[in-house]
């Protein structure tokens, strides 16, 4: 936008000097036409004088008018730069932050998924231990019901000898062992 303003100050700068020249030529073209002692030529001179001011004057109120403009430009463009600066500043600590935090919560993710691992890992291992205890229970409750069912059958057993001894005579229990076992 600056450089189109100052492209405008040059257009405005060199048809001001363009009006300069035409009232230049102009007037010494007249110089050379006229006679000059001629009343008309005085008159012609203060015209083009009146001009030539006029036109001075215009292009010194359009230079002016032109580095207002300019002036104001550079500073809406230095305050858009710095305007744009923040805002670059402002996006890229945020992106930065924005990165760390992903950073950080993908190293947390890592050690929660760890975690969950190692205590999955437990917890199977676990689940494994308990079918083998289980198991084991299961097999200790069938052999003591089967010692049970055998220490009921001696004993059912037992008690029929100890009938059977008492109805055989005065024998006691050691002898009959010993006359078994001879």
């Amino acid at each position: 936008m600056f450089q189109a303003f100052h492209g405008l100050y040059r257009i405005l700068c060199d048809s001001a000097y363009g009006v300069y020249e035409f009232v230049t030529e102009t007037l010494f073209d007249q110089l050379d036409e006229e006679e000059p002692l001629s009343g008309n030529y005085r008159a012609n001179v203060r015209h083009l004088q009146a001009d030539l001011r006029r036109a001075k004057l215009e292009l010194k109120a359009e230079k002016t008018k032109t580095n207002k403009l300019s002036c104001a430009l550079q500073l809406k463009d230095n305050k858009y730069k710095t305007q744009q600066e923040y805002t670059d500043t402002s996006l890229a600590t945020i992106v930065s932050k924005l990165l760390l935090l992903e950073g950080e919560l993908r190293r947390e993710k890592q050690d929660i998924d760890k975690t969950i691992e190692v205590k999955d890992k437990t917890i199977a291992w676990h689940e494994q231990r308990i079918i083998r205890l289980e198991r084991v229970n299961m097999q200790l409750r069938q052999e003591v019901e089967r010692l049970r069912n055998l220490y009921e059958a001696e004993k059912h057993k037992d008690s029929n000898m100890d009938k059977t001894i008492k109805s055989a005579g005065p024998y006691s229990l050691e002898t009959l062992n010993e006359e078994t076992i001879c």
